[in-house]
């Protein structure tokens, strides 16, 4: 008999099978054995949470500060931040996550694809595009930044906490620029390819939850 872990139908197994076989108790191992029971695929860094929830509990509460503090940014447009530095970094499988997300807050898919797509010929507001530009400015060249590029930002009708949370979706990484590609941060996590439509099937069950009640963002943590 298998002493392997139960697999949903299409779920591919993680690199690393002791990871996957041990979830400890708490909230990732709860999502987790929901989707084995409804034989539905889930996304697979949930396994890696719930290996060691203790010490991924930081990363959880950071990421939940800079994404849905309410502040004068909306959690839309951090996620759509987010999924634009994601994108100039090269970086498939963040960017796939974070454009679900935001496409699930801002209700429209096709939003999300303009913008990644062309920034500049995208129906988004001048007054969000004039941020975007400044975080590109950031991922791309950030000792180059000036108060100038940030004046710019305030008159397009941000203030300084707004500036402030932008900074921080996108410096949520080390602070300095890594361009990785899909196949590079693959093998960084572990964890096996995930389509879009499986994370924004995720998103949209753990949206629900949210809404709720019974589940914070930083415990259902995608990023």
């Amino acid at each position: 008999m298998s002493t392997g872990p139960v697999r949903a139908r299409g779920s591919k197994p993680l690199y690393l099978p002791g990871v996957e076989r041990n979830p400890k108790p708490g909230l990732y191992k709860n999502l987790i054995d929901s989707a084995r029971d409804r034989n539905a695929e889930y996304s697979k860094i949930w396994d890696l949470f719930a290996f060691q929830p203790a010490v991924t509990e930081s990363l959880s509460r950071f990421t939940q500060g800079v994404l849905r503090t309410p502040v004068t940014i909306s959690p839309a447009l951090r996620e759509l931040i987010a999924a634009w530095t994601s994108f100039q970094n090269e970086c498939g499988f963040c960017t796939r996550a974070h454009a679900a997300a935001a496409a699930e807050l801002l209700g429209s898919e096709d939003l999300v694809r303009s913008v990644l797509n062309d920034l500049e010929a995208s129906p988004l507001k001048e007054k969000d595009k004039a941020l975007l530009r400044f975080v590109t400015r950031i991922t791309r060249d950030l000792p180059g930044v000036t108060a100038e590029d940030v004046e710019r930002v305030r008159k397009a009708g941000w203030d300084d906490e707004a500036i402030y949370y932008s900074i921080r979706t996108v410096r949520r990484y080390p602070q300095e620029r890594v361009v990785v590609l899909e196949e590079e941060l693959q093998e960084l996590l572990l964890v096996p390819p995930l389509d879009l439509v499986v994370v924004l099937h995720g998103v949209r069950l753990v949206g629900r939850a949210l809404r709720r009640g019974a589940l914070r963002v930083e415990e259902a943590c995608t990023a």
